[in-house]
């Protein structure tokens, strides 16, 4: 009798609400898998960022920006929880929103007639990294002093002194107090364009969807898009938001699991720290480190044969242009601008309407270096920051991934016009592997032989660590290349029909009955179990202990992710596999609640 009033109020629900008729979309049942949903990742993230950001602004002072930040983390009820689980929302968003990115590109989403979505979605990026960069000035502590000093000289080596000194006015003011107030009222402008810019790339998302499975579409951009009159299709409501809460509770227990983990060290590296650095004007141990994201452009800053020592002067015949002397504007260029171009203007470059990376190898190989650029340039200025970077060096570091990558994949793509990948490629996948890892051995030799020199005749370890990244970029470089000849293109297996395909397995679907596995059972009732438990420790945490309320919060969150990825795994059509291969996506999670409860263990 209760079930049967709870079903009725449920329908009665969804009959008002008209949820059954949403016109989102829809995607094949096959389609739910992490590959496919890692947008849902970096939105959870920003979702968490709008929420956290709302709600500090409560107690932001820009007129005492450090003080007032110490006083939200010190004085403030959650206020600790506030702040870390923002500024590591950020970096789970930031980290997310790069793997999709490059996972749609190796995987051309860029091509038509995904373009404008494509575009979008990297100015969605550009503007994210602008309104982290507003962010973390906003702590007053000695980093956000370095990144203004960063800005400062950026704006001025890009625009010039005159026009430089107006735009650092504008932006920064002309005093401490303002600067803070003005890079407050921008890094809400900012967030409010990300937002724009999210609305416009799902909209344009709905408008074409995810590309079709390539055994499907054949590789063809052509052919990527998913008829909506296909019989396999998930409907939105209820299968679509299961797994869109499921993917946000696992989100929001990640985040929080690590922030439990960073919050319970004793201390930790200001690279990921939770916690402001030291105020301005202090002296620390470490240097002023920015976030990761932003270190690849820092290392760039230090190659010293990109600065220019003396203006050049460019003459046109009727106009004559001048280079102003300045020691960012190459970085500048080389480090962000030219990427950045390219990954806009991708979409118009790349025109053929095949999608498989060894069918268009020039810009699969440009993508892979752009990866393993900005891994090494990352970790490099991790290590040495602000150590000076000399034309030999940068060579001797960055060339030999080049090689590896090239050769590489041109090994691979060549004579692969036919319509199956055949033994030979295979086998140039692994004349390539051979050859990249005979070059990751020459390279560290040679960096190994500048290294001991320098250490004998200087005494100096700083060359020691060109080994490691000369040495960690070829080894990226390697795993790139070997693993594009695992991506198939037998086309003679392909479907022909998928939609006379897709409705068949329906109706073999539908013609069995589908029973729960026992499992299911157990385990709903431990995320019950963990779900009440969470809730009534939060009663009795302490707020002010961050570590606690967050394992707390993170054991209550992945709970939730379980609950809904259960229920959505009801709803999909497709048959149950082994208990392995169900149970893994709650493995993961109850592996990250153990994680997340090192914050509850008392110091």
């Amino acid at each position: 009798m209760g079930a049967n009033f709870v079903e009725k109020i449920w329908n009665w629900i969804v009959d008002r609400a008209n949820l059954r008729d949403i016109p989102f979309r829809r995607v094949p049942y096959t389609h739910f898998s992490l590959d496919f949903w890692l947008g849902a990742i970096v939105t959870s993230a920003f979702a968490w960022l709008v929420l956290t950001g709302l709600m500090l602004l409560i107690w932001y002072n820009p007129l005492d920006a450090y003080n007032s930040v110490m006083r939200i983390i010190e004085e403030v009820p959650y206020g600790q929880l506030l702040r870390s689980s923002h500024l590591y929302a950020a970096h789970l968003m930031i980290l997310s929103a790069y793997i999709h990115l490059f996972r749609n590109f190796f995987k051309a989403a860029y091509k038509k007639p995904r373009e404008l979505l494509w575009i979008v979605g990297v100015l969605a990026g550009v503007m994210t990294l602008n309104t982290a960069f507003l962010g973390y000035v906003l702590v007053g502590d000695i980093t956000a002093d370095d990144a203004i000093n960063v800005g400062k000289g950026v704006v001025t080596g890009v625009f010039g002194t005159d026009l430089g000194n107006y735009i650092l006015a504008l932006l920064f003011g002309t005093d401490v107090e303002e600067t803070y107030r003005r890079v407050l009222a921008f890094h809400i402008i900012s967030a409010a364009l990300l937002m724009l810019l999210f609305v416009a790339h799902m909209a344009l998302f709905e408008a074409y969807g995810p590309p079709a499975d390539p055994k499907e579409s054949r590789w063809k951009a052509s052919l990527s898009i998913i008829s909506q009159t296909r019989k396999d299709l998930a409907p939105w409501f209820p299968t679509n938001l299961l797994y869109i809460l499921y993917m946000t509770g696992l989100t929001w227990g990640l985040l929080l699991a690590l922030l439990s983990i960073a919050l319970s060290l004793g201390s930790i590296h200001p690279l990921i720290s939770p916690l402001p650095g030291p105020p301005r004007g202090t002296i620390s141990e470490h240097p002023p480190y920015p976030p990761w994201f932003f270190l690849f452009f820092y290392k760039v800053a230090d190659f010293v044969f990109l600065s220019i020592q003396s203006p050049i002067v460019i003459n046109l015949g009727i106009i004559s242009i001048t280079i102003p002397e300045s020691p960012i504007l190459l970085p500048f260029i080389v480090g962000i601008a030219l990427p950045l171009l390219y990954l806009l203007l991708v979409p118009f470059l790349d025109r053929s309407d095949e999608r498989h990376p060894l069918r268009r190898p020039v810009h699969t190989a440009i993508g892979a270096l752009i990866v393993v650029y900005l891994i090494q340039t990352t970790i490099w200025g991790a290590l040495t920051p602000g150590e000076p970077v000399g034309l030999d060096k940068a060579v001797e570091v960055m060339l030999p991934p080049m090689i590896v990558v090239v050769v590489g994949i041109y090994l691979l793509s060549k004579r692969h016009a036919g319509i199956v990948i055949k033994r030979s490629n295979v086998v140039r996948g692994l004349v390539a592997t051979y050859m990249g890892i005979l070059l990751l051995i020459l390279s560290g030799v040679i960096l190994a032989i500048r290294s001991w020199e320098s250490l004998l005749i200087r005494g100096g370890y700083e060359n020691l660590v060109s080994i490691f990244i000369g040495v960690l970029g070829s080894a990226v470089g390697v795993l790139m290349v070997t693993m594009i000849p695992k991506i198939k293109v037998d086309r003679a297996t392909m479907a022909t029909d998928p939609d006379r395909e897709a409705l068949e397995e329906v109706k073999r679907t539908a013609e069995v009955e589908r029973e729960l596995p026992g499992w299911m059972f157990i385990m709903g009732a431990f995320y019950l179990v963990m779900i009440i438990s969470s809730i009534a420790a939060l009663i009795y945490i302490n707020p002010f202990k961050a570590g606690a309320v967050a394992s707390a919060l993170a054991i209550t969150m992945l709970s939730l992710a379980g609950l809904s990825h259960m229920a959505y795994r009801t709803t999909n059509i497709l048959p149950y596999s082994s208990d392995y291969k169900e149970l893994k996506p709650h493995i993961a999670i109850i592996v990250l609640m153990i994680i997340s409860m090192v914050g509850l263990i008392p110091k």
